[in-house]
């Protein structure tokens, strides 16, 4: 059984040590900061845990299809990846 009810990949950007998700990576880089991939773990609770930050989609992506088993997705455009564990 999963710890997580389940899992989402977004961007995410660093300001002055405080990280935020965004909607879509346009919005990210709108903000003029280096965008990163976050994936995250959903909590019965409905708050989410950060489980790692990567440099690029391809590699968050990889983590979320090793854990979730979901077909690695290969577009970037994505806004998010959202997977809820059965």
């Amino acid at each position: 059984m999963s710890k997580f009810i389940g899992y989402e990949v977004a961007p995410a950007t660093e300001t002055n040590g405080e990280v935020l998700a965004h909607d879509d990576k346009a919005l990210a880089k709108a903000l003029r900061h280096d965008c990163f991939w976050s994936l995250y773990g959903r909590n019965p609770d409905y708050t989410v845990t950060c489980i790692g930050d990567f440099g690029s989609f391809d590699f968050a992506a990889d983590i979320y299809h090793r854990i979730t088993g979901y077909p690695k997705p290969i577009n970037s455009k994505l806004k998010r990846l959202r997977h809820l564990a059965a």
